[in-house]
């Protein structure tokens, strides 16, 4: 893909829908480092010349990065810029030949005080793009903006949080340690209807418990203010909330419940559009910890689910497909070749 002389860093990569992938990864020079990206298409041709593109210049220090998909080649990707000593939000889009469609550097989304972190994109289907991240502002809450069609920042200027009132919004247990791989990728998805849906756990009942908002295109908020409970029981830990989209204006959670005992388990909801509870069931019910689950929809719209499963002394890689309504559709006993394909599609 590319080598030099100083090292590279934190790859992430998209799909192009044709077989192929945009590759997106930092650089270091020195103290400071530039994000770059390529197109190789299926036949591992890199497309973009000479090398590499560039997303943004090598003046900052190491930042963090995400990128989408967008079609036919293109991509779109957020990252952490430290141009004013903290961490900010940026975002850039490449088309399908390779060239920057916005700004040079980025187009800045959030540069107040404090640090802007955990960027996550979801398309929104009309051509614009949400960004949503943890800001550190006043503790951890999650902030969402709208890139539209015509390349223009919408609402609140840098005040709109996903709830109404103070709480700590986190998405993982080790949010505040600053490594890449730490990330929950899939706190946010669309709501198939131009608009959002993030997820979330906080502390405000004592316990962790997991939240969700939905916010139309116009960022209003379509749920409780304070967000809904994806479930609430007397479990005390549950955490790594990831979301998928399904019917318009519904989603799929994914989280673990831990309760104490060493048998975290992962569980997966189903909320419909007025944020009701359709229904609640395990993944699997064999013992053991299972935890650091990724999830990932397949092209019939169920989704694969993987996860590290600790069912005797040695710890194993799980997966497992399930429908719109939580039914498995594997055997207890995953096939290896299952399992790789279930692998690189979750880690797209």
């Amino acid at each position: 893909m590319f080598t030099g002389d100083y090292g590279q860093y934190a790859v992430d990569h998209v799909s192009d829908n044709a077989g192929g992938a945009i590759t997106v990864f930092g650089k270091m020079l020195g103290e400071t480092g530039k994000i770059l990206a390529q197109h190789v298409n299926s036949r591992g041709v890199r497309k973009w010349s000479p090398d590499v593109v560039p997303i943004c210049n090598p003046t900052e220090e190491r930042t963090h990065f995400f990128a989408r998909a967008g079609g036919k080649g293109k991509a779109f990707i957020s990252r952490e810029g430290r141009r004013d000593g903290n961490a900010d939000v940026y975002a850039q889009h490449i088309d399908g030949n390779g060239n920057i469609k916005w700004a040079t550097n980025g187009v800045p989304i959030c540069k107040t005080s404090y640090n802007q972190r955990t960027q996550n994109m979801v398309l929104d289907g009309i051509g614009g793009t949400f960004i949503v991240w943890h800001d550190f502002r006043a503790g951890a809450d999650i902030y969402p903006k709208i890139i539209d069609a015509n390349v223009t920042v919408q609402w609140a200027k840098d005040d709109l949080s996903v709830i109404a009132t103070a709480a700590t919004q986190l998405s993982k247990t080790q949010l505040f340690d600053y490594g890449n791989k730490l990330y929950t990728r899939d706190f946010a998805t669309a709501d198939g209807s131009s608009g959002l849906i993030i997820c979330w756990y906080d502390y405000r009942t004592g316990k962790n418990d997991i939240y969700a908002q939905r916010l139309n295109s116009s960022g209003y908020k379509l749920w409780n203010p304070d967000g809904i409970f994806v479930y609430n029981n007397a479990i005390f830990n549950k955490r790594r909330p990831q979301a998928m989209s399904y019917e318009p204006g519904e989603a799929i959670f994914f989280y673990e419940e831990d309760n104490n005992d060493g048998n975290n388990k992962p569980y997966t909801t189903r909320i419909n559009k007025d944020g009701n509870l359709i229904w609640r069931r395990p993944i699997f019910n064999a013992a053991g910890a299972s935890i650091e689950h990724a999830i990932a929809t397949d092209s019939s719209g169920r989704a694969i689910v993987v996860w590290q499963g600790k069912r005797s002394r040695a710890e194993d890689i799980y997966a497992q497909r399930i429908d719109g309504n939580a039914k498995s559709k594997w055997a207890l006993t995953v096939s290896p070749s299952a399992l790789r394909r279930a692998t690189r599609t979750a880690t797209r």
